[in-house]
């Protein structure tokens, strides 16, 4: 039997979205010159679909197809957990990017920072607070992050279908649409002007100025000195990591990650039980950022947890690993025969981005599964791990009964080099 390898990247991802992902005729790429205009002419409202229509795209990778990119739109509204709804999409974004060999990316953390610093710390606390002044029309400079995560995203789409057209510069219904809807927010801050500007409706005369706060009473940088989460000891934060409260953990991993306490691996594997599954999120990523590779059999177990989403992120962190011993890999590959559909399906995405070819009979077996989506893995990666030997049996699926089964089948046996008269041939059932 060929043995199993490791590989130092990961592979190029050229079937790791849809078949449903090309319905369109022009490629997903975003022009720059597009989202700053829309951004502008929207003053900002843009953002909210611009997240959204990245989860649409993000949820045709098939690491992150079930996640609802409405329900997700909607959590914006929400204070903290919008920025980790951004600060996931971002790093799924980069992930994406990462795994179809994408050099120059992103970098997440940086993307989140700016956006709190200018919309918090900028026009808030500077503006208000310091300055008494109104600084709101500085929300023109979230486009930055914007356009560095979009950049990502256009050359992710540029790798995984290439040639596509791509759109080009404003169509004539587009700029008149820009044009009419810029007039009527004129229309609107005209209205709100002329509301300000007549005496009776102007209250603000009457009311007493409320005095500006000093400096220190709110010095955030002395705050968070003054904050003991800020210098936890090692077994401090393994405490505190245990907390119900988010900012809590946040500390807690941090320390735990800025101290390099790989002493406390053995105490972190056990949190992976926590009946808490934000606590089983954390941990899994600090023993990623501690490199810590002992605790790779113990991550393994994490892709049968009850939560989808600890199953995906200990999927995502198994890839940045990179590199699965013999064990490891046996052990991953057990998970094909799971009970659970989600379980085969992340098992079935480590072992093709892995480029693990000692798996393919096992997978080979997945394509007579019941779940149409574990099918499309199972499909998806024997093309990418070119698996020749499992030609005969992707043909078959080429008359199964759903329509995204016979085009993931169709593309896994082009990507194969099955010439298209031989196609058409075992479409028919010959």
């Amino acid at each position: 039997m060929e043995e199993a390898k490791s590989v130092t990247q990961a592979p190029p991802l050229a079937a790791s979205y849809r078949p449903d992902a090309q319905a369109n005729q022009y490629s997903p790429v975003l022009p720059i010159s597009h989202l700053v205009v829309f951004y502008l002419a929207t003053l900002g409202l843009y953002f909210i679909y611009w997240c959204y229509r990245n989860w649409k795209q993000i949820k045709t990778h098939k690491l992150y197809s079930r996640i609802r990119p409405g329900w997700r739109t909607v959590g914006l509204i929400v204070p903290i957990y919008n920025l980790i709804l951004l600060s996931e999409q971002f790093s799924n974004i980069k992930s994406m990017a990462k795994m179809a060999k994408i050099q120059k990316t992103h970098s997440p953390g940086l993307c989140i920072i700016m956006i709190i610093v200018i919309n918090i710390l900028v026009v808030n606390y500077v503006g208000t607070l310091i300055l008494g002044t109104d600084l709101s029309f500085l929300f023109i400079l979230n486009v930055i992050p914007m356009i560095l995560i979009q950049q990502t995203l256009n050359s992710y789409w540029r790798v995984v279908q290439p040639g596509k057209k791509e759109r080009g510069f404003f169509s004539a219904w587009m700029i008149v649409g820009v044009l009419a809807l810029m007039f009527e927010i004129f229309l609107l801050a005209l209205g709100l002007l002329i509301l300000m500007l007549i005496p009776e409706f102007n209250l603000e005369d009457e009311q007493p100025k409320k005095p500006v706060q000093n400096w220190d009473t709110f010095n955030w940088s002395r705050q968070r000195q003054e904050d003991p989460r800020a210098n936890l000891s090692a077994k401090q934060a393994l405490t505190l990591l245990k907390s119900k409260k988010m900012g809590d953990r946040y500390y807690a991993s941090q320390a735990i990650i800025r101290l390099k306490a790989r002493e406390l691996i053995l105490d972190l594997v056990r949190l992976l039980n926590d009946e808490d599954s934000a606590v089983r999120l954390e941990v899994i990523n600090i023993l990623y950022e501690l490199k810590a590779r002992e605790a790779i059999p113990n991550i393994i177990l994490m892709l049968k947890d009850r939560e989808m989403t600890v199953r995906y992120k200990a999927a995502n962190t198994l890839v940045k690993f990179n590199y699965l011993s013999d064990r490891d890999i046996s052990e991953v590959t057990g998970l094909l025969k799971d009970k659970n559909s989600d379980v085969r399906s992340c098992a079935t995405s480590i072992l093709c981005q892995l480029e693990i070819r000692a798996a393919i009979p096992d997978i080979t077996r997945l394509l007579k599964d019941k779940e149409i989506t574990v099918i499309q893995d199972a499909v998806d990666a024997l093309g990418e791990l070119d698996a020749q030997e499992a030609i005969p049996d992707i043909k078959k699926l080429l008359t199964h009964k759903n329509e995204y089964v016979r085009q993931a089948a169709q593309d896994a046996l082009q990507q194969l080099g099955v010439p298209a008269e031989e196609i058409e041939k075992a479409k028919e059932g010959k």
